[in-house]
Formats: structure tokens, sequence, C-alpha cells
């Protein structure tokens, strides 16, 4: 059989692993019990994380193995090896599941904090361009006072004057300048500050609060194992994976990051040779993770 055959064998055989991961998900998802009395539960997160983990995994078989292309490969690679070393960590300790909620309020409060940031810049920007465009209707509006015979339509000078802080937003990241253009900058930049910024706030205070809690009513055994910085390598060597781990992300990043290594290569796209490794990577330890979930 040669290598293209191989490919096409193992795409297949990863494709026919779908109703067992939507059964298994499925396992997941009964009986399962409210976070606001699990919370404390490590075998809680244990299950949140093998349920989730499993309906990922189906949506990628669904998605990324019709057609198999370099970037959705890597990417589900990826995924697959630091979903297995977190299961792994659950089979080795369940107390890893409360490390689990751990980092997930410290993923969810980095992500607010950073929300916060950006929309503090796009209040400072929505109200920067408001001054740019009111600044370039008075200056159309005196250029129309002194020659309105030269200046044209009215209605189409003020198109042109409006365009110019459109045009300055369009060079900027904003998430907020499309609905902008409908209610104004000035507008845009009161509804940001008064509605999207308190809220954002008081999601942080809320997980702050989970946080606190958390640090007080886990014990410090536990709190123990919550690394201040997270590393897979690191993750990977606790349950053995750190050869596996080692080698796998050298294929991952020779392409998936813009590295000068990526960018500065010929070799835009896995080999087959490259390809028939990753997938035989993934359908094996879809296998493996089907195993932990039994």
């Amino acid at each position: 059989m040669n290598i293209a055959s191989q490919i096409d064998d193992l795409v297949t055989k990863v494709r026919a692993l779908q109703p067992r991961f939507d059964d298994a998900s499925a396992t997941y998802r009964k009986d399962t019990p409210q976070l606001q009395s699990a919370k404390f539960d490590p075998s809680f997160w244990c299950t949140n994380a093998y349920g989730n983990g499993l309906i990922r995994i189906r949506q990628f078989i669904e998605q990324n193995f019709v057609y198999v292309e370099t970037m959705g490969l890597l990417a589900v690679t990826r995924y697959i090896i630091e979903l297995s070393i977190w299961l792994n960590l659950f089979r080795v300790d369940r107390r890893y599941g409360l490390v689990y909620y751990r980092v997930l309020l410290d993923t969810q409060h980095r992500f607010f904090v950073a929300t916060e940031r950006h929309i503090l810049r796009e209040i400072a920007l929505l109200k920067d361009l408001d001054v740019t465009d009111s600044q370039a209707v008075e200056a159309m509006i005196q250029e129309y006072k002194v020659s309105p015979e030269k200046q044209g339509d009215p209605q189409e000078m003020m198109r042109r004057a409006e365009k110019v802080a459109d045009e300055k937003a369009a060079r900027k990241f904003s998430i907020y300048a499309d609905q902008a253009k409908t209610h104004g900058y000035g507008f845009q930049a009161h509804l940001v500050e008064t509605k999207a910024l308190p809220d954002v706030r008081q999601r942080i205070d809320a997980l702050n609060s989970e946080i606190d809690l958390f640090d007080r009513t886990v014990p410090a055994e536990i709190r123990d194992l919550v690394p201040k910085k997270w590393n897979w390598r690191e993750m990977a060597k606790k349950v053995g994976m750190d050869a596996e781990y080692d080698y796998v992300y050298s294929y991952v990043s020779k392409l998936l990051h813009a590295t000068p290594a990526s960018l500065t290569t010929d070799q835009k796209n896995l080999e087959v040779d490259e390809i028939y490794i990753l997938l035989r990577y993934i359908h094996v330890k879809m296998l493996d993770i089907l195993d932990l979930t039994r």
C-alpha cells in the first residue's frame, strides 16, 4: 500500500470513530450535577473536562477530516496532545480536577482583564474619531462658506468629510467602529463606556470572588499543585508524556507558529510522510482517549 492509500485509510479510520465519540460524550452529559453544589468536587471537573473534550473531538472529526489540510491537521494534533495531558493528569491524581478549575478561573480572569484594557482603548479611540469627524465637518463647512460655487453638492461634501474618520477607523482594530458609523463616534463611545465596560468589570469582580473563595476553601496540598504559570512540557512530564510532547510539538511548531523557521522556508505545507505520521498519532490518541473515558 502506497503512502497516499495509507493516508486515506487512516482518515477513514478516524472518521469511523465519530459514533463512538457521540456515544461517549452523551454518557458524560447524563446526570451532571449543578455547578454551585459541585464546584469544589474534583470529580465534577474531571467529568466536565472529559465530556467537553469528547464533544470537541467529535466536532474536529466532522470538520477537519473530509478534506485534510496542513493547518487543520496541526491544530487538531496540538489539541489532542494537550487534552491527553489533562486526562492523564486526572487519571494519575483526581485532585487535578480542582487544578483544572483554578486554571479555568485564571484563564477567564485574564481574558476579561484583557477585554477591559481593550475597551478602554476603544473608548479613547472612539472619542478621538469623534473629534476627527467634527473637525472634518467643520472644515467642510468653512470651505463651503468661502466658495460655495467651487465645492459642489453639499451632501457629497458631507459624505467626504465623514469618510475622513471612517478611513482612520478602518486602519485601527476596533470592535465597535461599524456600529459607530450608525450611532456616531461620540455616542458609541458613550454606549461602550456605560454599557460594555461596567459589564466586563462586573465579570472581573465575580471572578476575583471565585478565585478568593477557591483559595480559602481548597486545602493547601491542592493549591500547591496549581503551577504559577502553566507549562505544557512540565505537565507532560508528570504523566510520562514528555518525549511524546517534544516529538509531536516539533512538527506542530514547524508550520503553526510564525517563527523564522516557519517563515523562511520553501516548505509551507506538511510533506505526505509527515501527514501520515500525524494522522497515525491522532488516530492512536483518539483511541487512548476513548479508553481513558471508560
